[in-house]
C-alpha cells in the first residue's frame, strides 16, 4: 500500500485498525453495522444487492435494501441475509400521474416510509441502480434531506451522483457526506460545479463545503478540503461491472465502526479525518478483494467472485 500526502500508509492502517470493533461474546446484533442502501428499481437490481452483500461480508451485522416493488423480488432471491424494503417509486408505480398533489404527496409518503427506519440504520449508501427515473430521484431527495437532518452519514455513488451534479444543495457542507465518482461520473461532477477543465478532488471537495470524495482510477484519491492520501495497492485490470458498488458496502461498514469509535471515545480524536481512514480502508480492502479474485479467475472475473473474496482480504 502507498499513500501520499501527510499521512503515510502505516499510519493509515494504524488508524484503521483503531475502529475495527473486536469480535466477542457479549455483543449482540447490530453492534457491529447496520448499512441501508436506496436504490433498485425495475432495471437494475444487482448494484444494491452487492453493497449490501459486501457490507456484510465486509463484518456488518444488518443490510437493508429500499428499493421498488418491481426489484423487490429479485433482490430478495439473491439473498436470504438483506432485508429488502419495497418502498421506493419510479414512474410507472405513480397512481395518479397527471394530478400533481396526489403525485407530491405519494412521492412524500415514500421518503416518508424510508426514513421511518433510519433509528435503525448506521449509514445510508445512495445510488446503487437507481437509475435516472425522475421520480425515483424525487424520493432520493427527500430521503437524502431527512438522512442528513439525523445526522447519517451518506455514501452517494453511481446515479446518486447525477442526481447530485443537478442537486448539489442536498449535500453541500455536509461533512458526514461521501461521493465515489469513477471517471466518467467525475467529469461530470467538474462540469456541474462550472468548471470547463477538471478539478482537483480538493477544489471539489471545497465548492461543495467539505464533503469527501473518492476519485476511483488507477489509483484511488481521498480526499478532502485538507488531506488527500492515495491507495495504490494492487488490483484487478479485469473492470467488471459491480465493483463500486462492492467499493459502497465496505466503506459504509467502515463508515459504521468509525462513527461507533468515536461516540463511544469522545474525549479521544483520530490523528486523520474518521471519513479518510474508512475511505482508505474501504479501497484497499476491494483493490485487494479484486486482486484475489482475479488472481483465481482471470478473465472470466466477475463481482461475485469479488465478494467471495472480502473476507480474506480482510484477513490478509
Amino acid at each position: 500500500m502507498s499513500s501520499s500526502s501527510s499521512s503515510s500508509s502505516s499510519s493509515l492502517l494504524n488508524e484503521v485498525k483503531k475502529i475495527i470493533p473486536e469480535l466477542t461474546y457479549d455483543k449482540h446484533k447490530g453492534q457491529a453495522g447496520r448499512v441501508g442502501v436506496v436504490g433498485g428499481g425495475r432495471d437494475y437490481t444487482g448494484a444494491p444487492y452487492y453493497s449490501s452483500m459486501s457490507s456484510l461480508k465486509t463484518g456488518a451485522d444488518m443490510a437493508h435494501v429500499f428499493c421498488t416493488m418491481g426489484a423487490s423480488t429479485p433482490i430478495k432471491s439473491y439473498s436470504p441475509e438483506i432485508i429488502v424494503h419495497p418502498s421506493m417509486l419510479e414512474s410507472w408505480d405513480i397512481t395518479h400521474p397527471d394530478q400533481s398533489d396526489k403525485k407530491d404527496k405519494q412521492i412524500e409518503d415514500a421518503g416518508k416510509s424510508v426514513s421511518a427506519w433510519f433509528g435503525g440504520i448506521h449509514v445510508l449508501v445512495v445510488g446503487p441502480g437507481m437509475g435516472r427515473d425522475s421520480v425515483m430521484w424525487s424520493v432520493a431527495r427527500h430521503v437524502i434531506s431527512s438522512a442528513r437532518s439525523k445526522n447519517i452519514p451518506i455514501v452517494i455513488d453511481g446515479d446518486g451522483i447525477n442526481l447530485i451534479c443537478e442537486s448539489p444543495e442536498l449535500i453541500k457542507g455536509y461533512a458526514k457526506a461521501i461521493i465515489t465518482p469513477n471517471k466518467v461520473e467525475y467529469e461530470r461532477i467538474c462540469k456541474s460545479l462550472g468548471s470547463d477543465s477538471e478539478l482537483s478532488p480538493q477544489d471539489i471537495c471545497s465548492k461543495l463545503g467539505n464533503v469527501t470524495i473518492i476519485r476511483k482510477s488507477k489509483e484511488d484519491v481521498i480526499a478532502d478540503e485538507k488531506i488527500e492520501v492515495k491507495c495504490d495497492i494492487e488490483g484487478s485490470p479485469r473492470r467488471c461491472g459491480g465493483q463500486g458498488d462492492v467499493l459502497t458496502g465496505t466503506l459504509a461498514t467502515f463508515l459504521s465502526w468509525g462513527q461507533a469509535y468515536l461516540d463511544s471515545h469522545p474525549s479521544s480524536e483520530t490523528k486523520i479525518p474518521v471519513q479518510i481512514i474508512c475511505g482508505y480502508a474501504a479501497c484497499a480492502l476491494t483493490r485487494h478483494a479484486a486482486h484475489l479474485a482475479y488472481s483465481l479467475h482471470h478473465r472470466s472475473t466477475t463481482t461475485p467472485n469479488l465478494i467471495e473474496q472480502i473476507g480474506k482480504a480482510f484477513e490478509d
